[in-house]
């Protein structure tokens, strides 16, 4: 009996820990009930999508942001600022599978963790495409300026994210690159700029209790990148780290349970 129970405790224990309560961040948990996106303009300061808290700044004398907004804008025709908050998905526009997604912008300055979860998480996947902005500048060389700020890209251009994973400690861990457009082949046909919802791996940043975004491009000059510095992001699915405590005394509950039945049974 001894052997059964220690036997029973391990499956419970161990199979509870490796047990993954999926979590996703589809943005469709937030309003959008007359505007077609939200930019912080309320000084909130953020939103919460899933079990993540997503960071914004706005300027309210400049009427600007920086940080994460959400949108349901659908446009893939307008080039330049005005269309900020469009993702770039061919052939109809809007959000992976659903109407709502992220837009994320940063201009200059540090990373900085711009994503916070409840607690530690492992990340799973994510959906990522380009806005209209930044594909128009990179595939047409339109920028929506005139003379254009940013330039068409050609062979050896690239546009890169990279997230960074962060500690307890809002200390940076590991990292993944992910190319939102690629031009460094002598192929033309391996150049690419992302033009649809595409799906990433995160899982090798391990355990996280945040993320961060960084934004690179060959297109830089001497006060900065030139490319628009946005990506579009849905769908953004991570599990829950279970408590080692809360593990041993699931575990434990539920072998006592299985004793006191079985002394019930025994009498």
């Amino acid at each position: 009996m001894k052997r059964s129970i220690g036997i029973l405790f391990l499956v419970l224990v161990f199979g509870f820990s490796g047990l993954a309560f999926g979590a996703v961040s589809t943005f469709d948990d937030l309003p959008l009930a007359t505007d077609p996106y939200w930019n912080g303009s309320d000084g909130s300061g953020g939103f919460k999508s899933g079990s993540a808290w997503f960071y914004n700044s706005y300027n309210s004398g400049w009427g600007s942001w920086e940080g994460w907004s959400y949108s349901n804008k659908t446009d893939l025709s307008t080039p330049g600022y005005s269309n900020q908050y469009s993702a770039y998905n061919t052939p109809n526009g809007g959000g992976h599978n659903s109407s709502n997604y992220g837009v994320f912008y940063k201009p200059f300055g540090s990373i900085i963790e711009t994503i916070k979860f409840d607690g530690a998480v492992t990340l799973s996947d994510v959906w990522i495409t380009n806005t209209t902005y930044v594909y128009k500048a990179i595939v047409e060389g339109d920028d929506g300026n005139d003379p254009p700020y940013s330039k068409k890209f050609g062979q050896g251009d690239w546009y890169k994210l990279t997230i960074w994973g962060f500690d307890q400690n809002e200390q940076q861990t590991k990292c993944k690159d992910i190319f939102l457009a690629d031009y460094r082949s002598t192929n033309q046909n391996d150049w690419y700029a992302l033009e649809k919802w595409t799906q990433f791996d995160l899982s090798s940043l391990g355990v996280v209790y945040g993320i961060g975004f960084d934004l690179s491009s060959t297109d830089t000059g001497t006060f900065g990148m030139n490319t628009p510095a946005y990506f579009a992001m849905d769908d953004l699915n991570y599990n829950p780290v279970p408590i080692p405590g809360a593990v041993w005394l699931f575990g434990s509950g539920i072998v006592g349970l299985f004793c006191l039945r079985r002394r019930n049974a025994e009498n």
